[in-house]
């Protein structure tokens, strides 16, 4: 059963028409392809382009159209008889194609004739009664004059053609309905130019307010839609009922991520010196009133700006009668109040990736006498993450710049360190520290807007159409290079502060020499010591000695006692290497380092029989509470055989394990040597004794290894099995 409902003048106009939106997508930043139609709508003599059934060009209320009565006609489904199409577009080229906010002033006007010959062709049994509600929409200001009025319209017909009423009957007659679009695109002022202003010194630290980001004004924007439905006849046409809603809108959108950043420095400056500075870079929260102090766009106080405000106004008359005169303000607010807006710990983009809202989730939906119906979705696609904040610094005296380089942040709010700081006692008396330059990157940052347009006209439901509405891609400020936002435009964008450069200590020449280093050459992982000296004929230098190896990684460091001092390297590889022992300086003493070369050898080692705790099996040694008894005293004895002499060994070479033998002589100092028949065999073989406490062995050993030289230098070694018993558990 068709629909046959009362014709209501409620005029139900639910939030805007951000169907000016569509139009937004023409003249934004980032050349987004144009919502409406291509050049070429405008005939040669500048007259508005007429077309039937042209999908190419038209609105979008235009081309939904188009495309939906072709579909119902090629259904056979209801149809109007004749429909015909108008469109224009007018531009003004904006002045200032690199200004971010610059956009064009457009005019754009659609009008559409749609032409039934009967309510049937609209999906209607009988056209819909002529009433007039009696109440307001809600939040709304204004008046109605409620009322019936189709016998004034049924009689006016008849005054103006008489007889129609004879060959139509009231409801079921031929209507024409004229639908016409006007919008009207003004720039808003362009952004200001980037402007730095410098901070007065202050005593360490000091710290400043930095803003970083963008806020773009929309460009004011004014839509007027008209309805009219007009009754024709014999090439006479009057309007019957006209409505006109007329919106006015102001929107913005940003991203600001207010900060503190605080330099830390000496109060002065010793020439000569090396100094390291340190910055911190911490996240604000600011109201409305911080961003207008900074001359900056209030945009509602947020750090993420999306919002825009509307004026409506409905009015309509029947027969020239006003019958409805009424307005409401609205709004529609994406914007996000975060301390920090992006990057890690920071508040989300309003809507989720890819969020779909419907017309009646975003408010963007009316309807007029109750004939067509408009509503506006939005979709959201954003592509976010972040990478970190950044600054460039500068040590300046006079026109000299003594250092500079980037400071990248290592986190929100932590201190960076920076440098080398270096002043000289031969440039200015006075040392200029700047930080500038603050960018916060993105690895990513697109953000894109689309519309779905949903449309009912009389009892007509057509498909929506998805419109391009606004692309904002991070790298059109950022230069073409990574995404990034520096300093806002208008607003300070410096931190720095002037130290005095005060005379530094007197710097005294020295000298180091590496004195000995033994035993060279060295075995391959045998530890040898460098021993050294720092003079100075001006004293004695303190501070710290570095010893590095060419060609490795290895190095040890020592502090100087008295001049001197030594430490103690092992090298893995045989080779020849140079060592270089560098004084830090300190003190008033200048740095200088010395070198001397040193050999590494690998020495075949002869592999022997040993037995650890000779004639005993297993070979337990003991662990109490997961540790080795310290005092505990085992034998390792080297065994005579046939193809090895065990005394030809050289005992005061042999170690087991890190240790040495116990036993010496208490007049002489020198090791015992305990030379026996261990083993029974008639050989001599040679015994040593070692204190577990003093070997490398662990509780969870498995094996012990013996190592020395023969009195010819032949290398040995010897490897026997251990079993860690623990007890006192």
């Amino acid at each position: 059963m068709k629909n046959q409902s009362h014709r209501r003048l409620n005029i139900s106009v639910l939030h805007t028409l951000i169907l000016v939106a569509l139009i937004a997508s023409s003249v934004m930043i980032a050349e987004p392809a144009p919502v409406y139609a291509a050049p070429g709508t405008t005939s040669s003599e500048g007259q508005p382009l007429k077309f039937d059934a042209v999908e190419s060009a038209g609105t979008p209320l235009q081309k939904m159209l188009m495309r939906s009565i072709k579909e119902r006609k090629i259904l056979r489904l209801p149809a109007p008889a004749h429909v015909e199409y108008e469109y224009d577009v007018v531009s003004v080229p904006k002045q200032n194609k690199a200004a971010i906010a610059a956009v064009d002033q457009v005019a754009i006007t659609g009008r559409t004739v749609l032409t039934f010959d009967s309510p049937e062709q609209a999906g209607y049994d009988k056209w819909p009664d002529w009433i007039v509600d009696d109440a307001l929409p809600a939040s709304t200001t204004g008046s109605v004059s409620p009322g019936d009025y189709n016998q004034v319209i049924r009689h006016a017909v008849e005054q103006t053609f008489p007889g129609y009423w004879k060959k139509f009957e009231f409801g079921f007659e031929p209507r024409t309905f004229i639908l016409e679009e006007t919008y009207e695109v003004f720039p808003q002022n362009k952004i200001q130019a980037e402007t730095f202003a410098a901070l007065a010194d202050t005593h360490s630290p000091i710290a400043a307010e930095v803003l970083l980001g963008f806020t773009i004004p929309g460009p004011q924007i004014n839509y007027i839609f008209n309805q009219k439905e007009v009754k024709c006849y014999f090439g006479i046409c009057v309007t019957l009922a006209e409505a006109k809603a007329r919106f006015d809108l102001d929107w913005a959108f940003g991203l600001r991520h207010p900060a503190r950043v605080t330099l830390t420095t000496p109060d002065s400056l010793e020439a000569g010196k090396v100094y390291t500075l340190s910055s911190s870079f911490t996240t604000l929260d600011w109201n409305q009133a911080d961003y207008v102090r900074f001359g900056v766009h209030p945009g509602r106080g947020k750090e993420f700006t999306w919002y825009y405000d509307f004026f409506l106004e409905i009015k309509a008359w029947i027969l020239g009668n006003q019958v409805i005169d009424w307005a409401k303000k609205s709004n529609f607010d994406y914007s996000k109040d975060c301390s920090v807006p992006v990057g890690i710990g920071a508040c989300a983009i309003p809507l989720e990736t890819n969020e779909v809202l419907t017309p009646d989730q975003t408010g963007l939906k009316w309807s007029i006498f109750n004939i067509i119906t408009i509503g506006i979705g939005l979709i959201q696609e954003p592509a976010i993450s972040s990478k970190g904040v950044s600054a460039n610094w500068e040590a300046r005296q006079g026109d000299f710049i003594s250092n500079s380089g980037q400071l990248n942040y290592s986190g929100l709010g932590a201190d960076t360190k920076f440098g080398p700081v270096v002043a000289s006692a031969e440039k200015s008396t006075d040392m200029h520290l700047k930080l500038s330059g603050f960018r916060y990157e993105f690895n990513n940052f697109v953000l894109s807007y689309s519309g779905s347009f949903h449309t009912k006209l009389f009892n007509y439901h057509f498909e929506p159409i998805i419109f391009h509405i606004y692309t904002f891609d991070l790298v059109t400020l950022s230069g073409g290079l990574h995404p990034s936002i520096g300093i806002h435009p208008g607003t300070e964008g410096l931190v720095q502060r002037t130290l005095r450069v005060t005379p530094g200590q007197p710097h005294y020449h020295t000298t180091t020499t590496i004195i000995s280093d033994a035993p060279d050459p060295s075995e391959v992982d045998q530890t040898f010591t460098v021993s050294f000296t720092v003079t100075s004929p001006f004293g004695v230098p303190s501070g710290i000695v570095t010893v590095s190896v060419s060609g490795t990684p290895e190095s040890c460091s020592e502090k100087l006692v008295g001049g001197s001092g030594s430490c103690q390297i092992t090298l893995n590889t045989p080779g020849e290497y140079t060592l270089t022992a560098t004084y830090a300086g300190g003190g008033g003493f200048l740095p200088s380092s010395g070198n001397e070369s040193h050999t590494v050898t690998r020495i075949e080692k002869k592999i022997i029989d040993i037995d650890i705790r000779s004639g005993i099996e297993p070979n337990n040694l003991y662990c109490q509470r997961g540790e080795l008894v310290r005092r505990g005293v085992f034998d390792v004895v080297i065994i005579t055989t046939e193809s090895f002499d065990a005394t030809t060994v050289d005992h005061s070479t042999v170690t087991f394990e890190g240790a040495s033998e116990i036993h010496y002589d208490r007049r002489t100092g020198e090791l015992r040597r305990h030379e026996l028949d261990v083993d029974g065999d008639s050989d001599i073989d040679l015994r040593f004794h070692f204190r577990l406490g003093e070997t490398d062995l662990t509780c969870d050993s498995t094996e012990g290894t013996l190592i020395g030289k023969t009195f010819d230098g032949q290398a040995i070694q010897g490897i026997d099995s251990v079993r860690m018993v623990n007890y006192g558990r």
